[in-house]
């Protein structure tokens, strides 16, 4: 059984906001990789024994390698992501080792970042528009902006949208689109959508999706086994039309950023959008960073670190709470466990026999 009696030891995997740590120091011993880029992997192995809390990064594989080098000492694994895709769940289970995610953003807010990416993405190619991009970009509902946009609206009308994972974000995102003119659809996705009919999008496969679109969102990245993959690389942007915009929705792991750069530099895409509002998908000082057809949101830094300030504090929180719950427990336990050897010291010894 692990006590806390000294303070319980901490290992961070990236520099977070000062928030997030401040709050950490209060509670726990803190060590951490002091850089924004990804710790080497020998270097996590060799920091981790002995630790009670793992604050990870979405690009840190937490396999069953790292929860053997942390040992049973480790008791939170929690990550600055909102999905658990790089953490060995099973195994953590199996280790009663709890795990913590950032609070799940929902598909009307992803759907408002999107249509923002879109704006971004598509001023050159959308011509002159009725509204100032910035006001746009600034107000709390960027959809309804864009939809009072009518020079704007008018343009997208006339353009083929295709949609990789159409359910639950991917119908909402296309929800929004059909409200801004658009009537011509595509989709790709396992089998056949419930609520395709709303947006009357038509199931295709997925080469016949790239070389038809003009503007393409990526709002899923799962494959068949249920984990995220890559889905473009440099044979999927050569099936593009070379006037296409791709747009993805999934936070930024669904493709293969070298032949993206390759592509956009070569001018077989005209430009791309990117989710990047987790920290450090894309690795630092990427690229991608230099090409003028290919946008971020966050599209300001100050806006990225106001939002990693915000969930590096939420997530600390959540780990004091989380470690609070497990010593109490644990207090809990091992006082039932003294009430028990005290009964037993207190039964009267019996007289008879041994045998009898």
């Amino acid at each position: 059984m692990t006590t806390f009696v000294n303070r319980p030891k901490a290992y961070i995997t990236r520099q977070i906001p000062q928030k997030g740590l401040d709050l950490l120091l209060e509670r726990c011993n803190v060590s951490f990789w002091d850089s924004a880029d990804p710790a080497p992997r020998t270097e996590l192995l060799v920091n981790i024994p002995g630790i009670t809390i793992l604050v990870c990064m979405p690009t840190d594989k937490i396999d069953r390698e790292i929860l053997n080098a942390a040992g049973r000492s480790l008791k939170i694994v929690a990550t600055m992501s909102e999905d658990c895709d790089h953490i060995e769940v099973s195994e953590c289970t199996r280790r009663d080792i709890r795990i913590l995610t950032l609070p799940q953003v929902t598909n009307e807010t992803v759907t408002q970042m999107t249509i923002a990416l879109l704006r971004l993405t598509t001023v050159e190619m959308m011509g002159p528009s009725s509204r100032n991009l910035n006001t746009v970009l600034q107000s709390k509902n960027i959809v309804k902006e864009t939809v009072a946009d009518y020079d704007y609206c008018l343009e997208l009308s006339n353009r083929t949208i295709g949609i990789i994972g159409l359910e639950s974000l991917g119908l909402t995102v296309g929800l929004t689109l059909k409200d801004m003119g658009v009537s011509s659809f595509l989709y790709h996705d396992f089998s056949e959508v419930d609520g395709a009919e709303k947006i009357n999008a038509k199931l295709v496969d997925k080469n016949e999706l790239l070389k038809k679109s003009d503007l393409i969102f990526v709002c899923s990245n799962i494959d068949r086994s249920g984990t995220s993959s890559y889905i473009f690389d440099r044979e999927s942007f050569k099936e593009m039309k070379s006037s296409a915009v791709l747009i993805d929705a999934t936070k930024g792991l669904f493709a293969n950023f070298i032949d993206l750069y390759e592509a956009l530099r070569n001018g077989e895409i005209a430009a791309a959008g990117l989710d990047i509002r987790e920290y450090d998908v894309i690795p630092n000082r990427h690229p991608l960073d230099a090409l003028e057809n290919c946008f971020f949101l966050p599209f300001r830094e100050s806006y990225k670190w106001d939002g990693r300030r915000k969930c590096s504090g939420e997530l600390a929180n959540a780990i004091l709470s989380t470690l609070q719950d497990i010593e109490f427990s644990e207090k809990k336990l091992s006082t039932k466990e003294q009430q028990c050897t005290q009964m037993l010291q207190n039964v009267p010894q019996s007289n008879l026999p041994i045998g009898v």
